[in-house]
């Protein structure tokens, strides 16, 4: 009986759930043409019997929809009528048509999916002899459309006419709906009961660990998603974020990321200790989170697609404790010029640049916790580290190939026809020689291998010219038989076994040797472990963007870096884009390649803060290493310091470098650190032969145009003509240069020390106990809240330099010989006298007793003493004896 009273109400089950979109008397929530289209029985009419269609006309909702089931009934009326219903569609801007899926109606068409303007075919429907079977020819009959996910799925009077599955990634899932009539003879297409059921996906999961975190702490949220999408770093694309409520009830916005789980060991590799880096297991969202404040947070992820439907996750809570931490670096609020951290302590850099790592360099992955380890035993507390070289060391973003290197030949890339008329092209490689050439597929990065695992290499090939077949080999033995092309241009697949080997952690000497005089084109060649997994030979495809693909790879080691500098309490200076893919498009602000660098710029930018933003220890974002000081980036540096300010929840600071002066860079507002490069170099003046004046001679520059903001001596170094290592390096065994480059640097009103370039050199030296006296005298500093300025004082000899710094906590000086240059140490073989009788008076000083201390540089040992400063303020000290150079620090008791 109530089955019967549904039917009688013209309902059918699970009716009670759709709404109506066209409510029978009004076009409210539509909009489109009203000379065209107008109401008629309770009906929406378009067309007219009384003369032709003009042009395609559409009726369109003004309310966008992602996924749905859209249920109308309909009826064509006039001969060679045609008409259809748009799906996931939008407006051609400035134009009458529409672009998008279409549920066609016609004779011809009936029940079958067609790409409205974009691809302008029928993508799937029934036979043409079967396409008019369900149709009531100018009666009423009844759509049902189904969109879900990438799949549509059509039905005509209860018959299934259409199951696709959208296979291109990259077409946006949502849009509007539209009621059409095809331009043409008279006709009339009539649509009533329109009404829809948006269908709600379920809820994303969302897993959180651990629960409980100190102030700071990390908090690793795992967010199952069985969507798949073409490029998951592409925030056009998808963009997946928490959504977190603090317990004072600010909520704080944090993006995830696409993650690619990898393993790390040092392994044994015929003899020789490696690190080895495995990507491990399928790709994963993830994100993770630093609270600030003590309390209970709770947390709901929110993934959105293009600019499709928004599906959220369940919330879950976690709870912050208290824990003494200073927190993320900051400009000081009291002394712009200066650093603070979030607990309010002054934080003054002492480090170095460790720029490549990886493991075919100097610093391996290994290394780099010794020497970080290193580092923080003697007070050192930077690093400057690029995560942008190319494919001599870690890069996030580059062009990292299995093909060839940045600083050798290539082979070419090129575009083939797809393996049907209506698929699109596909990116190759060309290899061409004589018979017997060999290729060596030879990634930037060592393919780790399992030895207890077999693995499948497999692609495809295609023959030109008198090539007959194509050998694959590794380590000079051949993969089963050649692959040997059976018809003139076709293609031929490929699939040999890689057996397990004891011993084999790096899968080394594959090549492709050409049977045959001609040309191998090469497609789809990848390696994976039998069984599944990720492909291994990711750098051997052609077709892998440049920019806005992120090497899973470094990014670990990226990881492995900042876990590293976390444990050590170093704090990183991180270099992120590679100049090479950005800077030939940054030529005029007006450009769309300017444009479209920006975006990728920010893309990369997301990435960054997601992934590593979180620690305390990851301190400023470099933009680039050196880029062009003329090239007009202030757009740039505005729109992505813009960006950064709402999508960084830490508030990272910003900066970037030049391989010139740059003071528009130093000035711009939405930069907030000044870096100047220099060089001890031979072709400069004669002030490269005296580290301590050219530190101070740059200083004084670069203080000149950056008066309020920190600014830093980021790279600094000795150097040749050509900027390679200067041999003169290696024969200052005492380190002279690098001494008095730190202590002047220190001293001369910037914001840190200069770091040091030749990072391997230092290491090799063993120069870390350079840091530990200057980190013990410059520790209680009060940077900040000193009100600091350059000191006023003299020597009673010329000869001995005063570099240093006086505010209203005290005097802190460095004095140094000279005569004791690292060029006149090293160079010229001077001997360092010793210097007596000396004298220093100093303006200014606080009248009364005063705490003086003398500091041996080299030692960081200090004699104290007490002084009275008379009430002129002018405090005259006898220096202890001393060679080379000694610091002395003035405090009122």
């Amino acid at each position: 009986m109530a089955l019967g009273i549904l039917k009688a109400a013209g309902q059918v089950p699970g009716e009670e759930e759709f709404v109506p979109l066209f409510d029978g008397h009004s076009l409210a929530g539509w909009e489109g043409n009203g000379e065209v289209f107008r109401i008629r029985e309770g009906a929406i009419v378009g067309g007219s019997l009384d003369g032709p269609v003009a042009r395609n006309e559409f009726l369109c909702s003004t309310t966008t929809y992602a996924d749905f089931e859209l249920r109308l009934d309909f009826k064509l009326l006039g001969r060679g009528a045609n008409a259809g219903i748009q799906i996931r569609s939008r407006r051609l801007p400035e134009h009458h048509e529409m672009i998008g899926y279409q549920a066609d109606l016609g004779d011809g068409w009936w029940g079958c999916l067609y790409d409205e303007s974009r691809r302008r075919r029928i993508l799937a429907g029934p036979p043409p002899d079967q396409r008019a079977g369900p149709i009531r020819p100018e009666d009423w009959n009844d759509y049902r459309i189904r969109c879900e996910g990438r799949r549509v799925q059509l039905w005509v009077n209860g018959t299934r006419t259409v199951d696709y599955s959208e296979a291109d990634e990259s077409l946006v899932q949502e849009g509007v709906i539209a009621l059409q009539i095809h331009g043409g003879p008279p006709s009339e297409a009539w649509y009533r009961n329109v009404r829809i059921r948006e269908l709600r996906p379920p809820p994303l999961g969302l897993a959180l660990a651990p629960a409980v975190v100190p102030r700071y702490g990390r908090v690793t949220f795992d967010i199952p998603c069985e969507e798949t999408f073409r490029n998951p770093f592409a925030p056009r694309e998808v963009t997946l974020d928490l959504e977190i409520r603090a317990p004072g009830g600010r909520v704080i916005g944090v993006p995830a990321f696409w993650y690619e789980p990898c393993e790390r060991r040092t392994v044994d590799a015929g003899g020789r200790v490696r690190d080895w880096v495995a990507l491990d297991g399928p790709g994963r969202w993830q994100a993770r989170f630093a609270p600030a404040e003590v309390g209970r947070y709770d947390v709901r992820a929110l993934l959105r697609c293009g600019a499709g439907q928004a599906r959220s996750s369940e919330s879950v809570s976690f709870r912050c404790t208290p824990r003494d931490h200073d927190g993320y670096v900051r400009v000081s609020g009291n002394d712009s010029r200066f650093f603070e951290l979030d607990s309010g302590r002054p934080f003054f850099p002492i480090g170095q640049n460790l720029a490549f790592l990886g493991p075919s360099q100097y610093v391996t992955p290994s290394r780099m916790e010794v020497i970080l380890g290193r580092l923080a035993e003697n007070g050192a507390n930077t690093l400057r580290v690029w995560v942008c070289c190319s494919d001599w060391a870690v890069a996030v973003e580059s062009r990292k190939s299995a093909w060839g290197r940045s600083w050798g030949p290539k082979p070419t890339l090129s575009e083939v026809p797809g393996d049907g008329p209506d698929t699109p092209s596909v990116p190759c490689v060309t290899l061409a020689g004589a018979d017997g050439s060999l290729f060596r597929v030879d990634p930037s990065h060592p393919v780790a291998v399992r030895p207890d695992a077999a693995y499948v290499l497999s692609g495809r090939v295609r023959l030109r010219g008198e090539a007959r077949g194509v050998a694959i080999e590794l380590g000079g033995v051949p993969l089963g038989e050649a692959a040997v092309g059976r018809e003139p241009g076709a293609w031929v697949s490929f699939s040999r076994e890689v057996p397990a080997r004891a011993g084999r952690w790096f899968l080394e000497g594959l090549a492709l040797r050409l049977l045959g005089a001609g040309e191998i084109q090469v497609r789809e060649l990848g390696l994976r472990q039998a069984g599944g997994g990720p492909d291994l030979l990711w750098e051997a495809d052609p077709g892998r963007p440049v920019r806005g693909v992120y090497n899973p790879v470094d990014c670990f080691l990226v990881d492995h870096l900042v876990e590293t500098a976390e444990e050590h309490g170093i704090r990183l200076q991180l270099c992120l884009l590679n100049r090479d893919l950005y800077m030939d498009a940054m030529k005029h602000e007006d450009a769309l390649e300017y444009t479209l660098a920006t975006e990728s710029a920010r893309d990369l930018l997301r990435y960054a803060v997601a992934r590593w933003g979180c620690s305390t220890s990851v301190a400023v974002w470099e933009y680039w290493n050196e880029q062009n000081p003329g090239l007009p980036c202030g757009r740039f540096y505005r729109e992505l310091g813009e960006y950064l300010a709402a999508i960084d929840p830490y508030r990272h600071l910003r900066a970037t470098s030049a391989w010139g002066p740059a003071p528009r860079d130093w000035q711009h507002p939405e930069l907030d650190v000044a870096d100047l490069h220099w060089y001890l170099r031979p072709n400069w003046n004669e002030l490269w032969k005296d580290a301590a004046a050219a530190a101070l001679d740059r200083a004084r520059f670069l203080r000149g145009e950056a008066p309020s903001k920190p600014a830093l001596l980021s790279e600094f170094g000795l150097a040749g003509e050509k900027w390679e290592r200067s041999p003169h390096m290696r024969e200052d065994t005492a380190l002279h240069h690098f001494h008095d480059a730190l202590w002047a640097s220190a001293l001369s009103g910037l914001s840190g020390t200069a770091m040091f370039w030749w990072w391997e050199e230092l290491d090799r030296m063993d120069a870390y106990a350079q840091y530990r006296p200057l980190a013990a005298y410059v520790a209680d500093i009060p940077w900040t809240r000193s009100r600091l300025r350059a000191a006023a004082a003299t020597t009673s000899d010329p000869a001995i330099r005063t570099t240093g710094l006086q505010g209203d906590a005290g005097v802190y000086l460095w004095l140094n010989d000279s005569r004791a240059s690292w060029h006149r140490m090293v160079v010229e073989k001077a001997e360092a006298a010793t210097v007596e009788g000396l004298e220093v008076t100093i303006e200014g000083v606080r009248p009364g007793s005063q705490r003086v201390a003398w500091w041996n540089t080299n030692t960081g040992q200090a004699d104290v003493v007490e002084a009275e400063c008379p009430q002129d303020g002018r405090l005259v000290l006898r220096v202890p004896p001393f060679r080379r150079d000694t610091a002395v620090k003035v405090e009122p008791r």
